[in-house]
């Protein structure tokens, strides 16, 4: 008769622990997909900015697109390598 005790109060800590971990497991999830969600949006935008600056051939929003160490195989030739290059291979292509 004295374990029925013991075994009743180790499934009841059993419990709240499985429930205490269960729930960081969902709020972990939740934080998860909204940073997805967030992440998606702003490739979207990204996205959308580049076919913007494509379609109209702006030089100065096609560069701005790109970071400094940015490498854009792209082009006939080498790599072209950072902001002033890449603007300066747009010209071309755009001259050519």
């Amino acid at each position: 008769m004295r374990r029925t005790p013991m075994l009743l109060a180790i499934a009841f800590i059993a419990g709240l622990a499985g429930g205490y971990f269960a729930r960081s497991a969902r709020m972990s999830t939740l934080h998860e997909r909204e940073a997805r969600a967030a992440d998606l949006v702003a490739i979207r935008k990204l996205h959308q900015a580049d076919i913007d600056a494509t379609m109209t051939q702006d030089l100065n929003a096609l560069t701005t697109l790109w970071s400094d160490d940015a490498v854009n195989l792209g082009f006939p030739g080498p790599p072209v390598v950072g902001i002033k290059a890449m603007k300066e291979a747009y010209e071309k292509f755009k001259k050519d």
